[in-house]
């Protein structure tokens, strides 16, 4: 009977360790879950974070307005529900899209905003006379010209470009204050090789001294048509 007892004993305690390593698995999946929903949490309110930055960077060097006033979205309905305990799957995912959408339409209303102000900005330029400007300068202007359109187009904007824009924008700016305007002729003839094509026979010989008098010969290029 001794040795019935000690089995059957034996045969608890083993059903009891069963149970605990049972429930230890089911703690430790659980624990997996809530690390990977927090890290996914976490990476999302990053990216909101930084872009709300990218916003605020954007306000304070051009005085645009923008607004920030969705960057609780999510995060304040998750912090409620997780005051009664550990919030369901189904709180987190509605947390994670909500701050989604809110970083989105963040970016979105940034980029806008950024490149309707840059627009404006690089319209009110006086680029023509850039070919006042002496040979080295007016490389360097050429040169300065091109990076600001290029960031003006930027989809991956960054705080640093915004800072660059502004930098480079007043120092070409000032720059051409101080230079005169380009003579009507040569503005005439840049509008027209902008606009269109000119065979060489449309452009006269005092036409192209013009050009290399105001070293804007390196900005027009000659290529024969196709027979």
């Amino acid at each position: 009977m001794a040795d019935g007892n000690s089995v059957l004993d034996k045969a608890l305690q083993l059903q009891g360790e069963a149970r605990r390593l049972d429930l230890g698995r089911k703690d430790v999946q659980q624990a997996a879950r809530i690390t990977e929903r927090v890290h996914t949490l976490r990476a999302a309110l990053g990216e909101l974070r930084g872009r709300a930055d990218l916003a605020r960077t954007l306000s304070q060097r051009t005085g645009a307005d923008i607004d920030l006033s969705r960057l609780s979205n999510g995060h304040r309905e998750l912090a409620r529900k997780a005051a009664g305990g550990l919030p369901s799957n189904n709180a987190f995912n509605a947390a994670r899209q909500r701050i989604k959408e809110s970083s989105d339409g963040l970016l979105a209303e940034v980029l806008d905003v950024w490149r309707t102000w840059t627009a404006q900005r690089l319209e009110r330029l006086p680029v023509g006379r850039i070919a006042m400007l002496d040979g080295a300068l007016q490389k360097a202007a050429r040169s300065t010209l091109s990076n600001l359109r290029n960031c003006a187009r930027s989809a991956d904007l960054t705080g640093t470009d915004i800072v660059m824009f502004v930098t480079q924008y007043e120092g070409l700016e000032d720059q051409l204050a101080q230079a005169q305007d380009a003579p009507p002729a040569l503005l005439d003839l840049l509008n027209s090789l902008n606009t269109a094509p000119l065979a060489l026979r449309e452009v006269s010989d005092e036409q192209i001294a013009l050009l290399r008098r105001y070293s804007m010969d390196v900005e027009v290029e000659l290529r024969r048509r196709n027979s």
